[in-house]
């Protein structure tokens, strides 16, 4: 049986209350910031991430999409939205079976336009591979709102590729 656990958690406004006490080591979370604390048995506690000065946090995250079965060329064939500024780090692709006869080749848009400047940075899979683990791209800072589409430009033309992966890793600024 799955347990759930929550931590005490309240806004910024509520921490500074003069009766707000975190017993030692309980974890407290600041739900307008996303800044942790972990307390010491009195109104004072540690602080972890952001805290509302000097810069804002980066986290590293990572969306990765699945494209089943046996593969096929299309456009906008997977979408994700931002709801942060966020800078791309890195694209890789994996396949459960391997292309023949030709490279397996994705393209990922950001708002309907390549970040691929350099169309030979695409994320391919090379014939009889099933990973292409690092195609940075030309461009890479994304701001909320906008979105990421990912394109099949190339499959095997004996055996197209079948069951892909697609993984965008990114680092977004947490306000």
């Amino acid at each position: 049986m799955a347990v759930n656990i929550q931590h005490r958690r309240g806004t910024a406004a509520q921490w500074t209350s003069a009766n707000t006490v975190l017993l030692v080591g309980e974890i407290g979370v600041e739900t307008d910031t996303g800044q942790f604390k972990i307390g010491d048995g009195s109104t004072a506690w540690a602080s972890l991430g952001y805290s509302g000065g000097g810069e804002p946090a980066i986290t590293s995250a990572e969306k990765t999409y699945t494209i089943p079965g046996t593969l096929t060329t299309g456009v906008g064939v997977l979408r994700m939205y931002f709801t942060r500024s966020a800078t791309i780090t890195n694209i890789w692709a994996s396949v459960a079976t391997a292309p023949t006869g030709a490279s397996l080749i994705f393209d990922v848009n950001k708002n309907g336009t390549t970040i691929f400047t350099n169309q030979s940075n695409r994320p391919t899979i090379p014939i009889s591979g099933f990973v292409d683990i690092s195609a940075i791209p030309d461009v890479v800072s994304f701001t909320s709102g906008d979105y990421i589409t990912v394109d099949v430009d190339q499959i095997g033309s004996t055996v197209a590729g079948d069951s892909a992966v697609i993984a965008i890793e990114y680092e977004e600024t947490v306000p």
